[in-house]
């Protein structure tokens, strides 16, 4: 179905693999990579995701556009949205070329991206009579930034991505794929319940009145508090020695 997973180590792959039309999504492809999610989220020894397109023009140009206009035209009803899973372990984008519409929704949908000089941003959604995608953009962005890509539906360049605080480091293109795995392998080595919780701690609090925030992050907490990797952790250190971590 165009979507790839491999894992290596502690580290999956995630690729959009339909280079000869821009990584353009197929609704099947879309629903394919719900299913690559459920995937990452179900394999114990997979602790962090990178997320990247084949080729050298494009991350992921967003809908098959011209499947959906075909499916018009016929009066064919359109399938269900695919329901994606909860995602609590890391994920980082690896942006090269277009990641536009649905594109750069899949970007938002990673905690971290790292982008490619080549890298252009946009969610078109207004520009081909559909709403633009409100809430992945305002987690990512300040409101001033985030109403400029959905009104426009313009393209946003890697340098400006960065101002905008939408990707945390630009590379050359060349670098891309060395950088995100660079980064994979030090999220990696950390200890893999401890970065869940602390992913869901993030997500959740951030939405939360102060409060019930610190209420929910110390709940939550508790199962990496009574977890043999902290008893492990603190070994490791005295030690002097890596950690072998457990994942509980």
């Amino acid at each position: 179905m165009n979507i790839d997973y491999s894992l290596e180590g502690h580290i999956a792959t995630i690729t959009i693999n339909r280079p000869d039309a821009l990584n353009a999504m197929t609704d099947d492809m879309h629903h394919t990579l719900a299913d690559t999610y459920r995937r990452y989220m179900s394999e114990d020894d997979a602790w962090v995701a990178i997320v990247r397109g084949v080729g050298e023009k494009a991350f992921s140009v967003g809908r098959d556009l011209k499947e959906r206009a075909e499916l018009f035209a016929a009066g064919t009803p359109m399938r269900p949205v695919p329901v994606f899973p909860d995602i609590d372990k890391p994920l980082i984008a690896a942006v090269h070329g277009y990641a536009l519409g649905l594109g750069c929704q899949e970007a938002l949908r990673c905690d971290i991206r790292i982008a490619a000089d080549t890298a252009q941003f946009g969610l078109t959604e207004v520009r081909v009579g559909m709403a633009g995608p409100v809430d992945p953009i305002l987690r990512v962005l300040p409101f001033g930034p985030a109403l400029y890509m959905l009104l426009t539906g313009g393209h946003v360049e890697a340098s400006r991505a960065l101002t905008f605080g939408l990707v945390m480091d630009v590379v050359p293109a060349t670098e891309l794929d060395a950088k995100a795995w660079e980064l994979a392998e030090a999220i990696a080595a950390n200890a893999p319940l401890a970065m869940r919780v602390t992913k869901q701690n993030a997500y959740y609090a951030r939405f939360l009145p102060p409060e019930l925030a610190s209420r929910y992050v110390r709940a939550n907490s508790a199962r990496v508090d009574a977890s043999e990797d902290i008893k492990e952790g603190a070994r490791a250190f005295a030690e002097k020695r890596k950690p072998v971590w457990l994942g509980r």
